[in-house]
């Protein structure tokens, strides 16, 4: 598998270089000593480079490799597959500053050059796809209309603090509103260009505000309609969320979060109505290594009786990621690296420890036990969004446990380095108990 890893990484990387070197020599851009970022600075590339006042640019490298084993839970049957990503993205910002325009409009875009690699060992088969993608664009304009509104239209990011209401890219018109304590932001979005599934198609009205209780306490009220029709002649798709949350860390090494929601609407022909709550403590203890523990109960209800006209179950919105850091320099999959379920009947308790062996390096180690609300046998014991490819067989509530472990380096200020490995054994739930696995390596670099 190394050997594999390394030859489909190689192209990407020299296809990379030779861009770098490109936009070096056509722009002879100097490094920007302001640090000029883009307005997505997460997960675009900072704008290292400014050509002219008005107009700067940064890229950056992500090679990326992963091997998964064992998900159908069975030994006996080679089902292994590995994927490497090589992916160049390319961001730009442009500052119109002239007089018969608003003040602080700009526009940002953001391309991606990605290759894929993806093999399957039982299967032998192995595909390779290159493709150019239209990550972001948008129009930022302050005082909308000389209001203290902010309008941001455009494909764009949506992102909340721990990604369990959202972390997706949309075609959106987007207005914020922010005085003093209280910020605001209403947005109507879809996926309008190159819709890839039937979801896609969803249109969202989106309500989201966050008031400072005090400097490092917000509390977050949100209120999301998602509705459409997948194909002629279904029925309608109309999910409404209503959720809270408040997240903390004014106490001196404590941080803490709580996320509840209410779910209701119809999908499928079926009346819905769930709900679901994260909470979760992370105390930092005073000691040169800053070691961590991580304390957190995840909750989404269940239907006791799957063959009526109303389904119980919680779901999240279908935009989140549940990605977050704990106290280490790496985001982790808060529900498990390889199990990764989407929060819907389902109980998850979450215990971690982390450390830093040094100041640019950490380690996290994660257990989590996943335990279902209701078991029950039949077609209707799926669950929603999982990493394994098993059935439970609704003889039992107990799903399983995941160990992860963790490892996050800041090589230097431009490259990072991320490893880790993750091992799920199966409970009682699964007819199959095999132990599945999960090993990533990524490596990102700014240019």
């Amino acid at each position: 598998m190394r050997v594999f890893i390394c030859r489909s990484l190689f192209p990407p990387m020299v296809l990379c270089f030779c861009f770098f070197l490109f936009f070096q020599n056509f722009a002879q851009a100097a490094e920007n000593v302001n640090g000029a970022i883009p307005i997505d600075p997460e997960s675009s590339p900072p704008l290292s480079y400014e050509i002219s006042p008005k107009f700067s640019w940064g890229a950056k490298v992500i090679l990326d490799g992963r091997f998964r084993d064992n998900r159908d839970l069975r030994n006996r049957r080679d089902d292994g597959d590995s994927r490497t990503t090589g992916e160049l993205s390319i961001a730009a910002q442009y500052l119109p500053q002239a007089a018969r325009l608003p003040s602080g409009l700009a526009f940002f875009a953001e391309m991606g050059f990605q290759r894929v690699i993806r093999h399957k060992e039982g299967r032998g088969e192995t595909s390779d796809e290159t493709t150019l993608s239209f990550k972001k664009g948008y129009l930022n304009w302050p005082n909308f209309l000389n209001t203290p509104l902010r309008l941001q239209v455009g494909r764009q990011r949506f992102k909340d603090k721990r990604e369990w209401v959202y972390d997706d890219t949309l075609d959106a018109l987007r207005f914020f509103y922010k005085k003093d304590r209280l910020e605001l932001e209403f947005s109507y979005s879809s996926n309008l260009f190159d819709p890839e599934t039937v979801e896609d198609r969803i249109k969202n009205l989106m309500l989201f505000s966050r008031y400072a209780l005090w400097a490092k306490d917000k509390i977050n009220f949100y209120l999301i309609n998602r509705r459409g029709q997948f194909n002629a002649g279904d029925p309608d798709f109309n999910l409404r969320f209503l959720g809270i949350s408040l997240h903390g860390k004014s106490l001196k090494r404590q941080r803490y979060w709580v996320e509840s929601a209410l779910v209701t609407g119809n999908e499928k022909g079926r009346s819905v109505s769930g709900y679901g709550f994260d909470l979760g403590w992370i105390s930092r203890f005073k000691h040169p290594y800053k070691p961590a523990l991580t304390l957190a109960y995840a909750f989404g209800s269940g239907d006791a009786n799957p063959d009526d006209e109303r389904d119980r179950n919680f779901r999240q919105t279908g935009f989140q990621d549940n990605d977050a850091k704990l106290r280490g320099l790496t985001k982790i999959k808060q529900y498990g690296e390889l199990f990764e379920p989407e929060l819907s009947n389902m109980m998850i308790t979450t215990l971690g420890f982390g450390f830093r062996p040094e100041k640019h390096a950490s380690v996290d180690i994660v257990y989590h036990r996943y335990t279902q609300v209701w078991a029950y046998e039949g077609g209707n014991n799926t669950l929603r969004d999982v990493g394994i490819k098993e059935k439970p067989n609704g003889k039992s509530r107990n799903l399983g446990d995941e160990i992860d472990l963790v490892f996050g380096w800041k090589v230097t200020r431009k490259l990072r380095l991320e490893l880790l490995g993750a091992f799920f054994i199966p409970g009682a739930a699964f007819d199959d108990t095999d132990k599945a696995f999960l090993g990533k390596l990524k490596i990102s670099f700014i240019l």
